[in-house]
């Protein structure tokens, strides 16, 4: 079953580990446009965000690190370390106190005071008077999925009731149908919690567009449903819809929102409307800015593996020249003297990993990356990931190489930015259960929801297999 996320294109430009995605909260696609507000819509340019209308015309300066399109009359930004609610002239009517914020959905959204969640209103009061695990954005039916603590997942109503418990392993909202899943069973639920298609009738069952379903039996025998669960022959109905000419590179696979289309022209942000006309493009210059994100970020130090392939982007090691590097032990040194770049449009700085130990030294790699992330010290004086790296279901992933006797490797991380300054350190582990060698500190800045928020990641098959830590 593939579902889509509300990832915004640019996000993919920028490189899928850190480039700032705005909406990284909500786990599906459940609205189809959104017409009660103003229609602006979210730009970048050099890495901040802003807003046109339909015409193209800038309407709200590119001034936000995060931003998502308009719904219910406010937009959900954030311009230093905090999300907030501005209105279409760009004013806040919900102050910027939150370490994230979804959009607005049937009068209420979610949001994060450190990391536990809350729905607000439209005034910005909190609803419910009590946090939620994992909060999903009401639907139009008046929805909502939630989390537990053992990772499971019900569904409440806009009253706060529970209307599906806390017991299923996966819920899949559909237009105003559940797909429900917990170990091998699967049904279909409604609004109100009421099975339509009791748990277990079906082995599996995947949406084919709003209306229909494929169902699979334990035999393997397909067939189509409709909504109420009464069985069809034959292929789901899908909208025919006139294409676009060819303009874009690549698009939004969300589709049009608004009547406009984001896609890509030699590799920079574009929106379209439903003929093809091209209102606004980026023409801003390249130029490389810090990473600041609201989430902890991914792999990157890439290395080559021991099988001598070089058809990855992965340092090889090198003799070391340099002077006063430390004797007789394995180091790893953030070089701050001077700035580099790192995946091409933010800055970074160099990283030395140095083998002096007089053996080589094996490490363990997952899809060619070493097991390093960087911490920073949070307002308890304690050092925490701010980087984390997904595990993988496939044995493909894994692999290991060697750092020669009296080598180094030569690596980069990001320069964070973030409304906290304080010092940071990477933490360096030869495997995933290895006690980390750390680096040097560094002066530094961050965000406050880097400290806890993983941005969601479900794995929907074999060839899509990872899974957070």
């Amino acid at each position: 079953m593939k579902f889509i996320s509300h990832t915004l294109l640019l996000i993919i430009i920028a490189g899928l580990l850190f480039a700032c995605n705005s909406n990284g909260g909500s786990q599906f696609n459940i609205w189809k446009e959104d017409n009660t507000g103003p229609q602006l819509f979210v730009i970048w340019e050099n890495n901040k965000a802003g807003f046109i209308d339909k015409d193209g015309k800038i309407v709200i300066a590119s001034r936000f690190y995060a931003a998502n399109d308009f719904s219910e009359g406010l937009a959900n930004v954030r311009e230093h370390g905090y999300y907030g609610y501005i209105n279409s002239d760009g004013k806040y009517e919900i102050p910027p106190v939150f370490e994230f914020a979804e959009p607005f959905h049937n009068g209420m959204a979610v949001v994060y005071k450190g990391d536990k969640g809350y729905y607000i209103q439209r005034d910005g009061k909190v609803a419910f008077k009590r946090p939620f695990t994992d909060p999903q954005p009401f639907d139009r039916y008046g929805c909502a999925i939630i989390g537990s603590a053992k990772r499971l997942q019900g569904m409440i109503d806009l009253s706060g009731r529970l209307v599906l418990d806390t017991l299923y392993e996966r819920i899949y909202p559909n237009n105003n149908r559940f797909i429900v899943e917990t170990g091998r069973l699967t049904g279909l639920a409604d609004p109100t919690g009421r099975f339509i298609v009791p748990l277990g009738r079906y082995a599996a069952i995947s949406a084919l567009d709003d209306n229909y379903y494929e169902v699979m039996t334990e035999d393997g025998k397909s067939s189509v449903i409709d909504a109420n669960g009464k069985q069809h022959f034959g292929a789901g109905r899908y909208q025919d819809e006139k294409p676009l000419p060819p303009v874009l590179e690549s698009y939004d696979p969300n589709g049009f929102t608004g009547g406009i289309l984001r896609g890509t022209i030699k590799g920079k942000l574009a929106l379209v409307d439903t003929t093809g006309r091209i209102i606004w493009r980026d023409s801003s210059l390249p130029r490389c800015t810090p990473v600041n994100i609201d989430y902890q970020g991914g792999s990157y130090m890439y290395v080559q593996p021991k099988d001598g392939r070089r058809d990855i982007p992965g340092d090889t090691s090198r003799p070391i020249v340099q002077p006063n590097v430390p004797r007789q032990q394995l180091s790893i040194v953030i070089d701050v003297s001077k700035k580099d770049t790192f995946l091409q449009v933010y800055q970074g700085y160099n990283v030395y990993v140095f083998n002096t130990t007089g053996e080589p030294v094996k490490f363990s790699l997952q899809d060619y990356c070493l097991y390093c992330t960087m911490q920073a010290l949070n307002s308890a004086n304690e050092w925490k990931d701010i980087e984390n790296i997904p595990s993988s279901s496939c044995g493909n992933s894994y692999g290991s190489t060697f750092l020669p006797p009296n080598e180094y490797w030569l690596l980069k991380c990001p320069v964070y930015e973030g409304s906290i300054k304080t010092k940071l350190r990477l933490a360096l582990k030869v495997n995933y259960a290895a006690p980390p060698v750390y680096s040097n500190a560094i002066e530094g800045s961050v965000n406050p929801a880097q400290f806890w928020r993983k941005k969601f990641y479900f794995s929907g098959n074999i060839m899509d297999p990872y899974e957070e830590r």
